[in-house]
C-alpha cells in the first residue's frame, strides 16, 4: 500500500537506488521536495506487485519494487487540484499497465521492464520517459517526445 513520507526520508531512498537510476535521475526536472504537497511510498515486499494506483495529491511518487495496475495509470490523476502537473513516478522494478498517460512536465523512470498493453501517451511537452530494463509498448504516442530504453524496446505501432 501507499503511504505518506517525510521529504527526508524520500531523499535518503533517493541516495539507496542503484548508481544507473541515480544517475539517471541527475539530469530530471522533479519537482523539490519541499514543494511536493505528498509523497507517496509503496513498499512491495515479498516479489508482490503493487496493484493499486497512486492516491491523488502526490507529486512524488517511489515505488520500491513492480507496479502493476489494471487499467489506466493517468498521471494527470496524480496532482492535487489547482496545482500544475510536474511530477515525478519512480518504479524501482517492473511497470505494467493497460494505459500509460504522462503529463506536462511528469518524469517517469523505471528501474526494471515497461510493459503498456494498449497505449502509451508520452507526447506532452517536456516529459520524459526512461526504462532500464526492457519496454514492451503496444501504441507508443510521442509526439516530438521519445521513450529512452536501455534494454530491447518492442513498439507494435507508434510515432513520434
Amino acid at each position: 500500500m501507499f503511504r505518506t513520507i517525510s521529504i527526508e526520508h524520500y531523499e535518503q531512498r533517493l541516495d539507496l537506488l542503484p548508481p544507473p537510476m541515480r544517475h539517471r535521475l541527475k539530469g530530471l526536472y522533479l519537482p523539490l521536495g519541499r514543494d511536493a504537497k505528498a509523497i507517496a511510498l509503496s513498499q512491495t515486499g515479498g516479489g508482490t506487485p503493487e496493484m493499486h494506483v497512486p492516491p491523488a495529491g502526490q507529486r512524488l511518487v517511489l515505488v520500491e519494487g513492480d507496479l502493476h495496475v489494471d487499467g489506466n495509470l493517468d498521471l494527470n490523476d496524480l496532482p492535487a487540484k489547482g496545482e500544475d502537473k510536474s511530477l515525478g513516478l519512480i518504479v524501482t522494478g517492473n511497470l505494467t499497465c493497460d494505459r500509460l498517460i504522462n503529463t506536462w512536465l511528469g518524469n517517469i523512470l523505471v528501474g526494471g521492464d515497461l510493459k503498456v498493453h494498449d497505449v502509451f501517451v508520452n507526447s506532452a511537452e517536456n516529459c520524459y520517459a526512461g526504462v532500464l530494463g526492457s519496454a514492451d509498448v503496444y501504441f507508443y504516442h510521442g509526439m516530438e517526445t521519445w521513450l529512452e530504453v536501455d534494454g530491447k524496446a518492442r513498439l507494435t505501432y507508434g510515432d513520434s
